[in-house]
């Protein structure tokens, strides 16, 4: 008579095999949490380039404001306003050091 005795040796899941599973399943949280990062990363960058933008506007408003108010005609309206009159012959102070 035969006996068929099952192997005694036991069949389980290779111990790599569970690292294996830790290494891919680290690395697919990995990979999540960079391309989340990036894409934060690339939203800030957007509203960061909006902000400028807004502020290149604004920067050039008041860059037009200047040169309006630094314009030769409105300088003589301003001072024709106060009352001033222009110097034909302006004298000018002078000192004798001249940072020798």
């Amino acid at each position: 008579m035969t006996i068929i005795q099952p192997n005694k040796a036991k069949r389980g899941i290779n111990p790599s095999y569970y690292i294996l599973g830790a290494v891919l399943i680290c690395s697919a949280f990995s990979s999540i949490y960079l391309y989340n990062q990036k894409v934060n990363f690339d939203h800030s960058i957007r509203a960061g380039l909006k902000s400028l933008q807004t502020l290149q506007v604004a920067n050039s408003d008041y860059k037009n404001r200047l040169y309006h108010l630094k314009d030769a005609e409105n300088i003589k309206l301003l001072a024709k306003g106060m009352n001033l009159v222009q110097d034909k012959a302006p004298t000018y102070i002078e000192s004798g050091a001249r940072g020798e």
